[in-house]
């Protein structure tokens, strides 16, 4: 069963820049802000205040006004004011589906200031959605390059080089994006998922891919048990258990692959009768693990006398979402 996973999701993330700029310190030449500056950051301010109250098309004035006054500033505040300003403008532009007018304001946002990585970012996107694949390929490899740490554009990097069947490069920025960027953590683990159904079908080449993902971290069991667990969590069967195999291949008596495991064929209905034995064995311990291994075996009890136990429903919602 391949997994459901949705392409806007996988790739074609951007992201507002938030940080308020009233208070920003002095940064002109005499060691204080221009007043152009400061109505700059006023307008960027109030774009920030009816951005999150989702009046989106004043938002949009608001930041444009900011954008127009701070490109006037020759000091560096200036620069700084336009490209987040800017940056907001072209994210709200997406929303609205106009992905050329954005460009033209992510290349203001850039322009302003070459290391704006986020921006190089969205500029990327904005591109993809236009069909401009390569440049945008370039741009999200120019956004990595600028901040090794942004995770939506190792993210997006990596969905193009799936898409390229460029595996092992795109298992590199994976890796990096799940060890730098926790809060982008799902959508990452929905492209591993995506990065596995691309490869070869055969095991010993997802082996190979696998590897090459778990040599840029530190590939311990445990970080491979909390992949597998977030696989399971997100509904993607055969990537969680294909971890939580090769987990009991090398700790057979480990007691969370077991109760993990267990319930991914009990709730997927692959191997009933195995995830039962697996459950029971993770029972028989004691610790937290062996209390959710004998409740998880309550609820299948009361699920065969007509009882519907969270877990059911919590899957029945993951297949109507997918």
């Amino acid at each position: 069963m391949k997994p459901c996973v949705p392409w806007l999701c996988a790739v074609l993330l951007t992201a507002f820049c938030a940080p308020r700029l009233c208070g920003a310190p002095d940064a002109g030449t005499k060691g204080n802000t221009p007043e152009a500056a400061k109505d700059a950051m006023n307008d960027y301010d109030a774009g920030l205040a009816l951005l999150k109250a989702n009046r989106h098309n004043e938002a949009l004035a608001a930041f444009r006004n900011a954008l127009e006054k701070a490109e006037a500033v020759k000091e560096p505040v200036g620069r700084t004011v336009a490209s987040v300003a800017a940056n907001n403008a072209g994210n709200l532009l997406m929303l609205q589906n106009k992905a050329s007018d954005a460009e033209t304001l992510f290349r203001r946002a850039v322009a302003a200031d070459p290391k704006h990585a986020l921006a190089i970012n969205n500029l990327g996107v904005a591109l993809l959605k236009q069909g401009k694949t390569q440049e945008a390929l370039q741009t999200f490899e120019q956004a990595v390059k600028t901040d090794p740490r942004q995770g939506l554009a190792l993210n997006n990097l990596a969905s193009l080089l799936i898409q390229a069947g460029n595996l092992k490069l795109a298992a590199k920025h994976l890796a990096t994006s799940l060890k730098l960027n926790p809060k982008n953590q799902r959508q990452t683990l929905l492209l591993t998922a995506r990065l596995y159904d691309k490869a070869d079908s055969k095991p010993e080449a997802q082996d190979k891919l696998w590897q090459s993902l778990v040599n840029t971290t530190d590939g311990s069991p445990d970080a491979r048990l909390h992949l597998a667990c977030e696989y399971l969590q997100a509904g993607l069967f055969p990537q969680a258990e294909r971890v939580f195999n090769g987990l009991l291949k090398e700790k057979p008596e480990w007691p969370e692959a077991q109760y993990n495991l267990g319930r991914l064929l009990v709730i997927s209905k692959t191997d009933f009768e195995r995830g039962v034995r697996l459950l029971t064995t993770a029972s028989s311990g004691s610790g937290e693990t062996a209390e959710q291994a004998k409740k998880f075996l309550a609820d299948i009890e009361s699920l065969s006398k007509g009882g519907d136990p969270e877990w059911k429903a919590a899957d029945a919602k993951k297949k109507e979402r997918r």
